[in-house]
């Protein structure tokens, strides 16, 4: 997946054919940039077809929607590797603990694209570049009454395309309440919302998304298992709109099978994952298999809780 900015970077960096063909992976439209906002970072997420704004998931829940960390009541601490394709890899770590303030959240996001071989007239060489983002981010939750929880997410954002570079912001928001119904909750969640500054002369637009969804937690009756299901839709301001779903089981205690399908995307759609915990550790690998790439997706994360 190399991932550019903009169009614009190609008329600057001469755009290498490899670029061209994987421009669209993850950001789903060629109007965005800084697809690294649209990877999901932790693998448990990812093992569930990343869908997830209704379900906690330690450090990392306020990557989907930030009101999901007021569910989070231990101190949380999470990090992350992902390995794409081509060599293409992002970094990612959290820290989670509930304040006076409120339940808070601090963490880093890097993306770096490698060595890409830039060509010039007649497709001669023209030496390499590369591409990487970074977001900073702070978030914040809190409860509202018994069942109902907020959340915001601001995002100090850098890109840096060979020797151009930017800044910028954005902003996250989220909610989740609990229902009638036993185990059941609902979410929903608008991302990304902000601005970047200008990169040779174009700014990079966002990728902007709202997200709705369910978590359903229950026990499958004849073998007293526990189970989640989760259900996202996911409507991007630019790009392909359409279902996530995911289903975690635990087949033995402290041991989890993963498993998710995403609909919105052209380019992954089966996902796996496990976990493992461990005292106040958890381990989870996931592992994504690319439609139109030869390489594949592997994520790595491990977790810290009640520390």
């Amino acid at each position: 997946m190399r991932v550019f900015s903009l169009f614009m970077v190609w008329a600057v960096f001469f755009s290498a054919p490899k670029c061209a063909l994987s421009q669209t992976l993850f950001t789903e439209s060629s109007k965005t940039g800084l697809p690294f906002l649209r990877i999901v970072p932790a693998a448990r997420t990812s093992g569930m077809g990343s869908a997830g704004v209704s379900a906690p998931s330690g450090a990392s829940s306020f990557w989907l929607n930030p009101a999901l960390l007021a569910l989070v009541d231990t101190r949380s601490a999470q990090f992350s590797h992902t390995e794409l394709i081509e060599g293409i890899r992002q970094e990612f770590a959290a820290v989670s603990a509930k304040t006076g303030l409120g339940h808070l959240c601090a963490a880093v996001q890097l993306y770096d694209s490698g060595d890409i071989d830039a060509y010039g007239k007649n497709a001669s060489p023209a030496g390499i570049y590369s591409i990487k983002y970074a977001a900073f981010s702070l978030s914040w939750a809190g409860r509202v009454g018994d069942n109902l929880a907020l959340g915001v997410t601001y995002k100090k954002l850098l890109e840096k395309v060979a020797q151009e570079d930017a800044g910028g912001y954005a902003v996250d928001f989220g909610m989740t309440c609990g229902t009638p119904v036993n185990g059941l909750s609902l979410a929903a969640a608008m991302r990304n919302l902000g601005r970047m500054g200008i990169l040779k002369n174009e700014r990079t637009k966002l990728p902007t998304d709202g997200i709705v969804g369910f978590l359903y937690r229950g026990e499958i009756p004849r073998f007293q298992r526990t189970f989640a299901a989760v259900c996202d839709y996911v409507v991007p301001r630019y790009g392909k709109k359409g279902v996530r779903l995911g289903i975690e089981i635990d087949p033995v205690d402290l041991f989890h099978l993963r498993a998710g399908y995403r609909a919105d995307s052209d380019t992954e759609d089966m996902s796996f994952g496990v976990g493992l915990e461990a005292g106040m550790f958890a381990a989870d690998v996931s592992y994504t298999p690319m439609v139109e790439f030869k390489d594949n997706a592997l994520r790595f994360t491990l977790s810290l809780a009640g520390f």
